[in-house]
């Protein structure tokens, strides 16, 4: 069949898969042009950020007219230094595609280093280097809860609603030995024996992980700590009843106003 892309003919008897259409994308779009945004991040092992686009990215001179289905970016920082190539794609390096995709979904700064695709200090270098870009200084904010600490978007939006309300920040990644084993408390008040919790919609799916958690909070409570939970919904939708909470646990008396 032929793919839908002007000038470009797929011929094959079956179905349309994923590779010819990102193939027909980076043809269409022409010579120099790279894989980007969401479509890279899918590329490099972060797919939760794909939509069912394909993102491109192109040298300034080049002037693609718009087609359906792919989105393309045209740019003067466009080096061979700044692309790569995976699964023998040519691709924007990482750093690149997790900046361009932050503009709109914040989380990803943090969700790319939690998952190693590459570090906040690689981010920061590059975000720098791009000058004056959209949502620039939000980026650098979140960069900075990052490489203070947060692994994760919910952990950085529960330091912030803390801080926000001026209440005293949670002492991050604290080590602890219990059960015989190291422990690495994402968040917690060491002098009140208090450690927090995150729990996102899609946390913990296998069965093992979610195993593994009970017995590490097992250990923690039998070492003397007790644990604070929260949820990602919690946070994001009521965090003033977050943030009484947590005064409370720490006898902070000056809790806000429903």
């Amino acid at each position: 069949m032929a793919a839908r892309v002007p000038r470009v003919y797929y011929v094959h008897s079956g179905p349309l898969t994923r590779e010819p259409r990102l193939w027909a994308a980076l043809k269409y779009a022409g010579s120099g042009a790279v894989l980007d945004g969401s479509t890279a991040l899918g590329i490099y092992g972060l797919d939760r950020y794909e939509d069912n686009r394909i993102h491109i990215r192109v040298p300034h001179s080049r002037h693609p007219a718009r087609q359906r289905g792919i989105v393309v970016r045209r740019t003067r920082h466009l080096e061979p230094r700044s692309t790569t190539t995976r699964q023998g794609y040519p691709i924007i390096r990482p750093e690149r595609a997790v900046l361009t995709v932050a503009a709109s979904r914040i989380g990803v700064i943090a969700s790319s280093v939690q998952c190693g695709i590459t570090t906040a200090e690689r981010l920061r270098g590059v975000l720098l280097s791009l000058g004056p870009i959209k949502k620039r200084s939000r980026m650098l904010s979140t960069l900075a809860d990052v490489e203070g600490g947060s692994r994760s978007d919910l952990e950085i939006l529960f330091v912030r609603t803390l801080r926000r309300a001026g209440v005293p920040l949670p002492v991050q990644n604290y080590p602890l030995n219990a059960g015989g084993r190291r422990l690495w408390l994402d968040a917690c008040y060491p002098d009140h024996h208090y450690f927090i919790e995150i729990d996102g919609k899609a946390y913990h799916l296998m069965c093992e992980d979610w195993e593994d958690d009970l017995d590490r909070q097992n250990d923690i409570v039998l070492a003397g700590w007790r644990p604070l939970r929260f949820s990602g919904r919690a946070i994001r939708d009521r965090p003033n009843d977050t943030v009484r909470r947590v005064a409370r646990a720490i006898g902070w008396d000056r809790v806000p106003a429903s």
